[in-house]
C-alpha cells in the first residue's frame, strides 16, 4: 500500500483545532481512496505528546517523509517544519502535491520544486477536499504511485538486505539477518549462527549430538550469536559507532538483544515477524514507554518483493529492453 505524508504548520497557527482536523480529514480521504496515510500531529502533536523530544520528533517525521510515496503539503501557515519536509520530498525523488488557499500569496520556491507534480487553489476546506480527491484519483497519479519500476522505499531496502544477510545464517532452528543503518547507510550487517571460529551447525548437521536445532531442547543452551548481536559486535569490532543507527530485522529481537540493542545506542527498531509475548512483550513495552526505542513491524509489499525476485533470477544490468517482463 502506497504512503502519503500530510505535511502541515502545527505551531502558530490560527484555529489549531480547525487546521489539525483539516489535516485529518485529508488522511481519510487518503485512506479512502486506498492509501495509507501520515499525519505527524497525530503521533508528535507538542499538546498531546509533550514527552516527546525535539530529535525524536525530527527523526520520526524525516523518516516518515522520506519513506513515503506521495506528500501532500498545505502552504496556508509559514512553517521551517514543513520547508524541511518539501526538502527530504525533493531529496527522495517524492512526488509532491501542494495545496492552499485561493489568492493566497505563496514563495515560488516551493511551487518551483521539480517533484511537485500538483496544485491545489482552494476557497474552503470542502473544496479542497474535492479537489484532492480528483487530483488523487487521476489516472497520472494512480500510475505514478503504482508505477513498476516504482523504487523500494529505505525501509523496504534495507530489510531486503537483512533478508538477504540471512540467507547466510548457519542456525538449524531459523535464520535470521539484520542490517544496522544510519542517514540511509549500512553501518553493519549480521545473521545468527556459532561463534566465528566454531563448526558451523549447518556443516555437522546437528547442534548437539543427537539434537537436531537448538530449539529443540529446553534445557542445553543455544549455540548461535543472534543476528543483531552479531551486527553490533561486527560494528564495535571496526569502531564504528552505532549511536543514533536504527536496526533492520527479519524477526523481531529478543529480550537479551533488545537490552543489547539499546545499550549500542540504537534508537529505531524496524522488525518483520513477532517473536515476544507474555512478559517478554511487556518487557519490551516498558523500554517503547520509557521513550529509550521505538519498534515498527514492516512488510515488503507485493510489487517490490516481485521486482526483487527479478533481479535476483536473472541479469540485473542489462538494457532495458532485455529485461525480462514486469523488471
Amino acid at each position: 500500500m502506497n504512503k502519503v505524508y500530510i505535511s502541515g504548520a502545527l505551531t502558530g497557527i490560527e484555529k489549531p483545532a480547525e487546521v489539525k482536523s483539516f489535516y485529518e480529514a485529508i488522511g481519510l480521504l487518503c485512506q479512502e481512496i486506498g492509501f495509507q496515510a501520515y499525519v505527524p500531529h497525530m503521533y508528535t502533536d507538542p499538546i498531546n505528546n509533550p514527552d516527546i523530544s525535539p530529535s525524536q520528533v525530527f527523526e520520526r517525521d524525516k523518516h516518515q517523509v522520506s519513506t513515503s510515496d506521495l506528500v501532500i503539503a498545505y502552504l496556508g501557515s509559514f512553517s521551517f517544519g514543513v520547508g524541511m519536509e518539501l526538502a527530504y520530498a525533493e531529496m527522495n525523488n517524492i512526488p509532491i502535491v501542494i495545496i492552499y488557499e485561493k489568492d493566497k500569496v505563496i514563495s515560488r520556491f516551493p511551487l518551483g520544486i521539480p517533484t511537485v507534480i500538483a496544485e491545489v487553489q482552494f476557497q474552503t476546506y470542502e473544496d479542497a477536499l474535492n479537489q484532492l480527491k480528483n487530483v488523487l484519483e487521476q489516472k497520472k497519479i494512480q500510475q505514478l504511485m503504482n508505477k513498476t519500476y516504482q523504487r523500494p522505499n529505505w525501509d523496504e531496502y534495507f530489510l531486503m538486505l537483512a533478508k538477504l544477510a540471512a540467507t547466510r545464517s548457519t542456525c538449524l532452528a531459523f535464520p535470521v539477518g539484520a542490517v544496522i543503518a544510519k542517514n540511509r547507510q549500512v553501518l553493519a550487517t549480521g545473521y545468527n549462527g556459532s561463534p566465528s571460529g566454531s563448526v558451523h551447525c549447518t556443516a555437522q548437521g546437528f547442534c548437539y549430538p543427537g539434537l537436531s536445532s537448538c530449539d529443540a531442547s529446553k534445557t542445553l543452551p543455544s549455540r548461535a550469536v543472534h543476528a543483531e548481536a552479531n551486527a553490533i559486535a561486527t560494528a564495535a569490532k571496526h569502531g564504528i559507532s552505532t549511536a543514533g543507527a536504527s536496526i533492520y530485522v527479519t524477526l523481531e529481537p529478543c529480550i537479551y538483544c533488545l537490552k543489547l540493542i539499546i545499550s549500542a545506542g540504537i534508537r529505531e527498531v524496524f522488525y518483520e515477524t513477532v517473536f515476544n509475548s507474555g512478559e517478554k512483550a511487556a518487557l519490551r513495552d516498558s523500554f517503547i514507554a520509557d521513550g529509550i526505542v521505538e519498534f515498527k513491524q514492516i512488510k515488503l509489499s507485493e510489487s517490490t518483493a516481485k521486482r526483487s525476485a527479478s533481479f535476483l533470477l536473472n541479469p540485473t544490468s542489462v538494457p532495458k529492453d532485455d529485461r525480462p517482463f514486469g523488471s
